[in-house]
């Protein structure tokens, strides 16, 4: 009996287990500030999404890569499951972009920049800090900006600008997002 074919036979079914074990999903710290939030991550084809609840429509929510994980993923989402917003606060480091979404037809999208050395200046399409924002509904169904907002169960998307992402270098980990759906008087 040749002894190394069972041999051969577990290093090939190994390897292919190996192979075919799903990569090490980033793990985040995440506070927010209200118990009702909930933020989850999830791992969709080759981007981190974070998937924000916020029954109120007005809050926080800081995010912190864990310290063996390292960097940001390559491409970060962020999903608020909300009707309207009027208020988005992306901030990392010494840098913030300000979004809305106007509720009046047209539903303009307005974005600036904050940081040190500025005074929210308003960010273009050639601009590295931009970050398109979409609507879609429950179905996952791509609404028309310029007619449609989500819903009561669609949702806000966007892409985390990665310039956003390195900003304040490695010293300042913490993503912090706030958001209001609509003011109130």
């Amino acid at each position: 009996m040749n002894r190394t074919a069972p041999h051969l036979f577990l290093l090939i079914a190994g390897l292919a287990a190996f192979a075919a074990a799903p990569a090490t999903q980033p793990s985040f710290q995440i506070t927010t500030r209200k118990p009702d939030d909930v933020v989850a991550v999830k791992a969709e084809a080759a981007q981190t999404v974070f998937d924000i609840t916020c029954p109120s429509g007005i809050g926080a929510a800081t995010i912190v890569p864990q310290a063996q994980q390292g960097d940001w993923p390559d491409v970060v989402v962020v999903r608020l499951h909300l009707t309207g917003l009027e208020s988005l606060i992306l901030s990392k480091g010494d840098k913030s972009i300000a979004a809305e979404v106007s509720t009046q037809p047209g539903h303009a999208r307005r974005l600036r920049l904050s940081g040190s050395a500025n005074a929210m200046p308003e960010i273009t399409p050639d601009s590295p800090f931009w970050m398109e924002i979409k609507a879609f509904d429950a179905q996952g169904k791509l609404l028309d900006p310029a007619r449609d907002l989500p819903p009561k169960v669609g949702y806000f998307e966007m892409i985390v600008p990665k310039t956003l992402l390195e900003a304040g270098g490695k010293q300042a980990r913490e993503l912090k997002i706030e958001w209001v759906d609509f003011f109130r008087n």
